[in-house]
């Protein structure tokens, strides 16, 4: 009876370590926060002063995972990718998926 008690009460207590920061560059200092039943998300525009608005966050939603064309700030149109790995909007995650993926293509020459 109690471990059922406590499978039903998984879904509620795991969380996903994602990366949050918010710049006015191409880069930000990274702080890693838990995240409860969310996803991790990168957020990039392009701003009317020529700034580049940088932005990783945990969010809770039901978008689908990937990249996707969206307005973000003062009407822009920006870039938003969603994902639901630790660590996945940071740019050492993109950085060895490109490597592994890499090495699997040469492991099939």
């Amino acid at each position: 009876m109690l471990l059922l008690l406590l499978i039903s009460c998984l879904p509620s207590v795991i969380s996903i370590q994602c990366v949050q920061c918010d710049s006015f560059s191409e880069y930000c200092q990274l702080d890693v926060s838990s995240c409860v039943g969310a996803k991790c998300a990168t957020r990039t525009a392009i701003l009317p002063q020529g700034f580049t608005r940088l932005q990783k966050l945990c969010i809770s939603s039901d978008a689908p995972l990937g990249c996707r064309d969206t307005p973000l700030w003062e009407g822009r149109m920006g870039e938003e990718c969603i994902c639901e790995e630790d660590m996945c909007n940071s740019s050492m995650y993109r950085q060895s998926l490109l490597f592994t993926t890499l090495l699997f293509v040469l492991g099939l020459m």
